[in-house]
């Protein structure tokens, strides 16, 4: 099992990039970034490519209603040119209440718009050039890039909160990316994977030095993750919660080890502070244990 890092909230745009080096540095092998309040995935990526030169890059992940299709599939390609191919694009269909009270838009046919854009994105790195395309849920009469791209393959994972999306991924996408999920659902929900297809899972980690403190700042981030339907149902629906308390090197260790007996793929971990510590503090913690442990396996 691969083990990468997610940008942890309430970095600045400096501290990611740097927080990148350092993934490299103790050989992580991927670093990803979601888009939240944080800054622009694909800005934050871009300067982490040029920062980087060995670790895998990807988005955890930016929505498919806030950009075009087109947009996406552009921003998707010049990303695989400046990393050298190390891109991954992880993209999913966010939730009906933040795309309206923060974007004022609507989300319409999810499954059908995000199949749309990978198909946009594969066909735009393979011809370069779009013309007459016409899709379920959109149309491009013309649109081309001024370049060829070098890279053969971009990645695309699909964020999946629910079995149907996880299905569609696993016909359309090269992985998922699942969050907010226990070993033992990720393992029912990576069942049947087809040959080559990838499961990543970002998994929330809680860096303390008490039990109590990590388990306290796991419920707050799930208190926060309630305001969105879909989390909400599956919190009620969870017979234990997902996350990790990191407390030190054997509980992470124990941790890490439930998913890959799961069946994760890649391994994501995104910190959280514990206590009154930052998030800056909480991140350093966590990559003094990973450190110190094989980092893949």
């Amino acid at each position: 099992m691969e083990l990468g890092l997610v940008v942890p909230a309430g970095l600045s745009p400096s501290a990611a990039v740097e927080l990148a080096v350092a993934a490299e540095e103790i050989g992580l092998s991927s670093f990803w970034v979601p888009e939240g309040h944080g800054g622009d995935a694909f800005a934050l990526l871009a300067a982490a490519a040029l920062a980087t030169s060995r670790i895998r890059l990807g988005s955890a992940v930016v929505n498919i209603y806030s950009r075009s299709a087109t947009t996406i599939a552009m921003a998707a390609v010049t990303l695989a040119e400046l990393s050298a191919g190390r891109f991954t694009l992880g993209i999913g269909t966010s939730h009906d209440e933040q795309m309206l009270s923060e974007h004022g838009l609507i989300r319409q046919r999810p499954m059908e718009t995000i199949a749309d854009v990978v198909e946009v994105v594969q066909r735009l790195q393979r011809d370069h050039q779009l013309s007459e395309l016409k899709l379920g849920t959109m149309r491009v009469d013309r649109f081309g890039l001024d370049f060829a791209p070098t890279s053969r393959h971009i990645p695309v994972y699909l964020a999946a909160v629910r079995p149907k999306m996880m299905k569609l991924s696993m016909r359309i996408a090269d992985g998922a990316i699942v969050v907010w999920r226990t070993a033992s659902e990720i393992a029912v929900l990576g069942a049947n994977r087809p040959v080559g297809w990838a499961l990543a899972a970002i998994i929330h980690c809680a860096v303390g030095r008490r039990r109590r403190d990590c388990e306290l700042a796991l419920s707050d981030a799930r208190e926060q993750s309630s305001q969105y339907r879909n989390y909400r149902a599956l919190f009620e629906s969870q017979e234990q919660h997902a996350g990790i308390c990191c407390t030190d090197g054997a509980s992470l260790s124990a941790g890490l080890l439930a998913h890959q007996m799961a069946g994760v793929d890649e391994a994501l971990l995104r910190p959280l502070p514990a206590a009154d510590s930052s998030a800056d503090q909480a991140t350093r913690r966590l990559l003094a244990v990973l450190r110190s442990r094989p980092v893949a396996s």
